[in-house]
């Protein structure tokens, strides 16, 4: 069976298996243009991986996404089982992670770890916390849990400068101006024209300081209750 052969087939199992699935909806889970789709179930042109991965991230359960993904993108087979032995799930991130909403992205992060409850994401957010949980429920991102919400994810990495430059800016949104100058609410912006000595000296300032951020967020000693989140940028303007 070809790539797209089985593709349609998964598709057309998925839209089956739900009240309203149909390549609208697919569409707006994926990220993936309602145009393409339609072309890949008339079999008119064979999609690249990236396509691939943003589609079977929504339509397949991780462990066959990959067995998909290995199949048919042998090249790329050593990756993928490397991603699933260190604990990565495999995401839509051209799709659904780069289109989240601030209310989702919150809900997203606030269920990490041991969870959130129903009546915290509902006094944070209001009816919009029940949006945001059906949109990632259905992308198999987050579950219900009685009044508890959890991620389905043990971790994730973004890779796409434009996913990572999009959650950048949903963690900015979010920032906590009740707790400001609090140990975890931090900001500063600096902005000047530099030489470029100036520049490698800046450059070598950022590497130390996400060096040392890494090493706290992968110290199983820090590991604790409080959500919390830090944004690193910089960049020319001119």
């Amino acid at each position: 069976m070809t790539l797209v052969e089985e593709l349609q087939r998964e598709i057309e199992r998925w839209m089956s298996s739900r009240r309203n699935g149909n390549l609208s909806v697919l569409s707006r889970l994926t990220g993936v243009s309602y145009p393409t789709l339609r072309r890949i179930m008339q079999a008119e042109f064979t999609p690249n991986l990236e396509t691939v991965m943003q589609v079977v991230s929504i339509i397949l359960d991780d462990k066959q996404g990959r067995v998909f993904l290995c199949r048919h993108f042998p090249d790329f087979a050593p990756i993928f089982k490397k991603q699933e032995e260190v604990g990565y799930r495999m995401l839509n991130l051209a799709g659904l992670l780069q289109t989240l909403t601030k209310e989702e992205f919150m809900v997203f992060n606030l269920a990490s770890g041991q969870g959130v409850t129903m009546a915290r994401l509902h006094q944070k957010l209001g009816q919009q916390a029940d949006f945001a949980i059906a949109r990632l429920t259905a992308a198999d991102l987050i579950e219900v849990q009685g009044e508890v919400v959890k991620t389905k994810i043990k971790n994730v990495s973004l890779t796409n400068i434009e996913e990572v430059l999009h959650h950048m800016t949903l963690a900015i949104s979010c920032f906590d101006r009740e707790r400001v100058n609090d140990y975890g609410s931090q900001y500063g912006i600096f902005s000047d024209r530099l030489n470029q000595e100036g520049i490698e000296a800046a450059h070598t300032a950022m590497l130390e300081a996400k060096k040392k951020l890494v090493e706290v967020f992968t110290d199983p000693k820090y590991f604790g209750d409080e959500l919390y989140i830090t944004v690193l940028s910089s960049s020319y303007m001119d």
